[in-house]
């Protein structure tokens, strides 16, 4: 059975834990939350998010949330 999937568009999140399953978030912001996928839904998708200091419980990290830890290490190192 097909449904869509609730969008949140350019949102800003911040000291949240958040329940992911079958959303989908467009150019968002995440930062220090804790992401969880219960696995009650479709998997959580996430289009041009960026991740500050997040935690993901049950989902994958997008690549973008590893990708910024790298740099933000590196930039800790300087």
């Amino acid at each position: 059975m097909w449904h869509a999937m609730a969008v949140f568009l350019n949102q800003e999140f911040a000291d949240e834990e958040i329940i992911v399953d079958g959303l989908h978030y467009v150019s968002c912001k995440f930062s220090r939350c804790k992401l969880r996928f219960r696995g009650k839904d479709e998997e959580p998708r996430f289009s041009q998010c960026m991740f500050d200091d997040c935690t993901f419980d049950g989902v994958e990290p997008p690549p973008s949330a590893s990708a910024l830890k790298t740099d933000q290490r590196a930039r800790a190192a300087l």
